[in-house]
């Protein structure tokens, strides 16, 4: 397949590192450092905006329900031609995606390939944003997730629980559906003795927990704060590091809570900082309440640093249990994480192991080049 042309599908410009958290960026790039020649199909155009505010206005304040947009029929449709009109032009041997729906109503004799974190129906009332949606968007977002798993000769999907929702509730081939988790969206030159050195400065007082995340109630911003109050109310010295947004309501955080606002890692201050913050910190704490994947678990593990999350969504495909992190039930306490941090750093002995098995999890599956040379064996295939 090298020196072969691939139609990179997203409805945004994919070349954006700060889209989507840079997934596409990375993706389309590393196939590009594979040997292929990438086609950039997006950005495509935003039509029938008008009719899609109406619509969404209407629902909204008439119905009591949500209305989504972005399964709109209309607008699918038009990305479709918009597409097909680019894919004539450029005359690729494959189109790629990693976006649903891009590709539903797409028409093309070239084959087809998806490359998701989720389906439609694992984001319907798991997401805040697809909860409550009124009946014309299920039915739109459903007849999309069909028509776009029917329009691809490989579906392949970066975990376990997507893949299970189009078998299950799509009735889609198991043959053609395939799982193959993301990277992390960071460069990493690091070697297991760069890793091991960093694990080894990492002094045992105090334990430094770092919080990543956009949607503070979402991620679980509320678990890691309280879990860093645990652990200090416990005698174990502790400070949580918040990357990203704060809830509005907040006034006054106590002095070990560090927020730093968000990190703008396309320009090397942010770059060197978002580093600096992950070689310091002993666990990455994100208690997410829903999450199709969790690009930012392979990100810390990269630098050697386990992940604490909740065994939901996709979660469990980046995290195993003792190896690199570990998952909680969605309904425990903070208790549960700062009992878990505390056994951990008292025994400090068992925190060395469980940081180099989790750079061993990022180099052997959760980088882009091993995640890409996986699909490329699968495209060859077709």
């Amino acid at each position: 397949m090298n020196n072969r042309n691939i139609a990179f599908l997203t409805e945004y410009d994919a070349r954006n590192i700060n889209r989507w958290s840079g997934t596409a960026y990375f993706m389309s790039t590393t196939f590009g450092k594979s040997g292929f020649n990438i086609e950039y199909l997006g950005p495509l155009k935003e039509n029938f905006l008008l009719y899609l505010r109406l619509l969404n206005f209407y629902y909204n304040n008439f119905s009591n329900k949500k209305y989504l947009p972005q399964v709109e029929p209309l607008r699918l449709k038009s990305l479709a031609r918009q597409s097909k009109r680019k894919l004539k032009r450029i005359n690729p041997d494959i189109v790629l995606s990693p976006n649903l729906w891009s590709i539903a109503y797409l028409k093309s004799d070239k084959p087809v390939v998806l490359w998701a974190d989720c389906t439609f129906g694992t984001m319907v009332d798991f997401y805040p944003d697809y909860t409550n949606l009124c009946p014309k968007s299920l039915n739109d977002g459903n007849r999309a997730e069909t028509l776009t798993l029917n329009n691809c000769r490989l579906a392949i999907f970066a975990s376990d629980w997507a893949a299970r929702s189009a078998i299950e509730k799509y009735g889609i081939n198991p043959e053609k559906v395939k799982v193959v988790p993301y990277g992390a969206n960071i460069v990493c030159e690091r070697t297991y003795d760069d890793v091991l050195k960093l694990v080894e400065t990492r002094p045992k007082r105090p334990c430094k927990l770092l919080f990543i995340g956009k949607i503070w109630a979402r991620k679980g911003g509320d678990i890691a704060v309280e879990t860093a109050k645990k652990l200090n109310h416990l005698g174990l010295e502790t400070e949580l590091t918040i990357i990203g947004s704060l809830p509005k309501d907040v006034k006054s955080l106590p002095n070990f809570i560090k927020p730093i606002g968000f990190i703008d890692k396309s320009k090397p201050e942010g770059k060197q900082l978002i580093e600096r913050l992950f070689s310091e910190a002993h666990f990455l704490i994100v208690p997410s309440r829903a999450e199709a994947y969790g690009i930012v678990f392979c990100e810390a593990n990269s630098f050697g640093v386990p992940s604490l999350a909740t065994n939901v969504g996709g979660i469990p495909t980046v995290i195993k249990d003792g190896i690199n992190g570990k998952t909680f039930p969605l309904n425990v306490s903070a208790d549960d994480y700062a009992n878990y941090v505390l056994n951990i750093m008292n025994n400090y002995d068992n925190y060395k192991p469980l940081a180099l098995s989790s750079f061993n999890e990022y180099k052997t599956r959760l980088n882009w080049d091993s995640a890409v040379a996986k699909v490329i064996e699968l495209i060859e295939n077709i």
